[in-house]
């Protein structure tokens, strides 16, 4: 069974959904894939505000097996370090009025940008199938800074992996990022990367396969009009391995 996801847009819908299958659809930058629509709540940027015993509500959907369950998290950030935090993700199972905490994640970063004090922070409104008991959920990080030489733009990527029994972060990447010189001026060159995910047919130790396309561009600029542009595709595979996804064996970087 080939599933395609449509992993990560720049701008989520802020409309709840139920989770129900969808065709693929047209989002720029990205490969199609078969997704669940999923409920999605609203994730605070200003995290340093956020007080330690504050749980912020984050996804709701259904599981394969049909266990219903729900994720909050609750961020830790110090003006010291504004460009870290610690997050403990919390899934919860709910039944008939009653919720029964499962298990819990803890990761760094997981809402900052080495870019940006206030990075633009995202979970996806879709979700991907990994096998029969799995789905994971992807939450994008968004950042910009304009004072470097090169103005520098990057969007990273957590896949987030829930099953009957655990939460965990499999997957760590960014989606692109870009620098451009010259920025705001009549001739700009700029170049950049970006990364696409599709699940293959192949499992490794039980687990879809996920085949990255890489997307290696430089482009010219002048007066708002491109003057030229080169691409170079570079294709591999994240096979599961250890509680995370990593890169195959024997591939060229």
């Amino acid at each position: 069974m080939n599933k395609y996801i449509y992993s990560f847009l720049f701008i989520m819908t802020m409309v709840f959904f139920a989770c129900t299958e969808k065709q693929p659809n047209s989002i720029p930058q990205q490969d199609s894939m078969d997704t669940d629509t999923i409920m999605v709540g609203n994730d605070t940027q200003e995290t340093d505000k956020i007080s330690a015993d504050t749980l912020e509500y984050c996804i709701k959907d259904t599981l394969q097996t049909g266990e219903k369950f729900y994720i909050k998290s609750k961020i830790i950030s110090t003006k010291e370090d504004p460009y870290n935090d610690t997050t403990t993700l919390y899934l919860y199972h709910y039944d008939n009025g009653e919720d029964k905490l499962i298990d819990t994640a803890i990761i760094e970063g997981f809402y900052s940008s080495s870019l940006s004090d206030y990075p633009e922070c995202y979970w996806l409104d879709t979700c991907f199938i990994l096998n029969d008991t799995t789905k994971a959920y992807g939450h994008t990080v968004y950042g910009s800074n304009s004072s470097y030489a090169d103005h520098l733009i990057s969007k990273n990527v957590y896949f987030i992996a829930v099953t009957p029994h655990s939460i965990n972060y499999i997957f760590y990447d960014f989606l692109s990022h870009t620098s451009c010189r010259d920025y705001d001026s009549g001739h700009d060159d700029c170049e950049g990367i970006e990364n696409s995910f599709k699940t293959a047919d192949t499992k490794t130790n039980g687990y879809y396969d996920i085949v990255v396309t890489q997307k290696n561009w430089q482009e010219v600029l002048k007066d708002g009009e491109k003057y030229s542009a080169s691409d170079t595709v570079l294709t591999y595979t994240l096979v599961y391995k250890n509680g995370k996804y990593v890169k195959k064996e024997g591939q060229k970087d």
